[in-house]
């Protein structure tokens, strides 16, 4: 008997804490649709296309995920000990061979990102993107 009291004393416990919970919720969310009109005002600024070096955020948005994608697969390679310190060289060839591959995924990604922010784009200035994409992180960095 003592084991049942216990329990229902407890599940009143947490629904009467569960009521207080939904009712601060439900009063900030009440608050936040009031308080609505500001971020409306601001959004158009927030939201708008960059004007300047459009062209380079796209590039670095590409080769910023290939080093992500590079990093996260030789992170995949030393779990599975594909690459290992007892093997002489191998980190940093597999490092090499996943940026080489991830490459294929900078210039994709930097020329959807072009595609999406200028919809009249050509496709001469997509290749000048993927192109860019390819050489100018590379040779900044490594050159």
């Amino acid at each position: 008997k003592a084991l049942w009291q216990s329990i229902a004393k407890s599940l009143v416990g947490l629904l009467s804490l569960s009521v207080v919970v939904l009712r601060i919720l439900m009063t900030n969310l009440r608050r936040k649709k009031e308080e609505d009109k500001p971020w409306k005002l601001l959004h158009g600024d927030v939201f708008r296309l960059p004007v300047q070096n459009s062209t380079l955020l796209c590039v670095f948005l590409g080769s910023g995920v290939q080093l992500a994608v590079s990093l996260f697969l030789l992170l995949v390679l030393a779990i599975f000990k594909v690459a290992s310190q007892a093997k002489t060289g191998s980190i940093i060839e597999g490092g090499l061979v996943m940026y080489s591959i991830a490459s294929v995924l900078a210039g994709y990604v930097s020329a959807r990102m072009h595609k999406t922010l200028f919809k009249p784009a050509t496709a001469s200035r997509r290749n000048q993107c993927t192109r860019l994409a390819a050489i100018l992180v590379p040779v900044v960095v490594f050159g």
